[in-house]
């Protein structure tokens, strides 16, 4: 087993938007057994809500969590929280937000027997400055898909009463401008139907990219127990995860290809659908565009302050 120490360095960070393949992914990295993606942290957004409560120590809290919905997945001992508390209160402030994340992390791919560790959370992208200062050379791998796909997938998921489509189309468009301002030896954008689609080559160049073996034989096993980074009866949205690649998966928006929703969407997106190569919709009156996003942008307003 590789001490501690040695798995420290050489983080892999997968990022995108919810519903955009990042579970899929991490899963056949785990499957090299070269690196080891535990559950979803949501750590910077956490340890970010903390600090805007003016919490005294914002990364104790976040410890104090333990039936936070994503921390409690990772069924830490009472002893190993008390080792993270010990950590937070007796190392250098300037350190601690590196070095608490790692400490999680490691501890998984320690129990693994794991040379390498890596971290999952989608919504990331929006912290990469973050990232990028804790973990210097840490590399980042964002996934693309077609947000009309991305839309459709996460109303399925049925995470809330309530679908704040404005919000995820703005999610949708940040995550452009944040993943694509940084170079290609930081940060490798792959799409998600090309993952499925041709699954070799993409992971050939992940591996490449994240300076591990590729195997072959991780595309015919990621989907193993012994791989998966989630519990099936606390997200069954993740259940084509249990399940080999199927690219009946992609551009399923398409079976509504006249759908307003999709129309709206193509228009909202229509940046980021020409840069990606997504095939085009037929977009609704502009005046129409205009007068609905007003609407749900004036619902999402609603939403958010409930």
């Amino acid at each position: 087993m590789e001490s501690e120490n040695n798995l420290k360095n050489f983080p892999v960070f997968i990022v995108g938007m919810p519903r955009s393949g990042t579970t899929i992914l991490s899963n056949l990295l785990n499957a090299t057994q070269n690196i080891y993606f535990p559950p979803e942290t949501h750590y910077y957004q956490l340890i970010k809500k903390f600090y805007s409560k003016k919490s005294k120590n914002p990364y104790l809290d976040f410890i104090n969590l333990t039936r936070n919905k994503y921390f409690s997945e990772f069924k830490f001992s009472n002893y190993e929280i008390d080792n993270l508390k010990n950590l937070i209160i007796n190392y250098p402030k300037s350190q601690i937000s590196s070095e608490l994340l790692k400490r999680i992390c490691i501890s998984k791919s320690l129990e693994k027997n794991i040379k390498r560790w890596g971290e999952k959370t989608p919504i990331h992208f929006y912290f990469l400055n973050k990232i990028f200062s804790d973990f210097q050379d840490c590399k980042v791998i964002n996934v693309i898909r077609d947000p009309r796909d991305v839309i459709a997938s996460n109303r399925s998921a049925k995470w809330r009463r309530i679908f704040d489509l404005h919000k995820k189309l703005i999610q949708y468009k940040n995550n452009y401008k944040y993943c694509h301002s940084y170079p290609e030896t930081k940060v490798l954008n792959i799409k998600y139907e090309d993952l499925v689609s041709k699954p070799e080559l993409i992971l050939k160049k992940i591996c490449k990219f994240c300076q591990i073996n590729y195997d072959p034989q991780i595309i015919n096993s990621f989907f193993k127990l012994k791989n998966l980074n989630f519990d099936i009866k606390s997200e069954p949205w993740k259940v084509n995860n249990l399940r080999p690649l199927n690219s009946d998966n992609i551009f399923k928006w398409k079976n509504k290809y006249y759908s307003f929703e999709n129309k709206y969407i193509s228009w909202f997106c229509k940046r980021e659908i020409k840069l990606y190569n997504y095939e085009k919709n037929v977009f609704p009156p502009i005046l129409i565009c205009f007068f609905y996003k007003f609407y749900i942008t004036l619902k999402s307003i609603l939403i958010n302050i409930r």
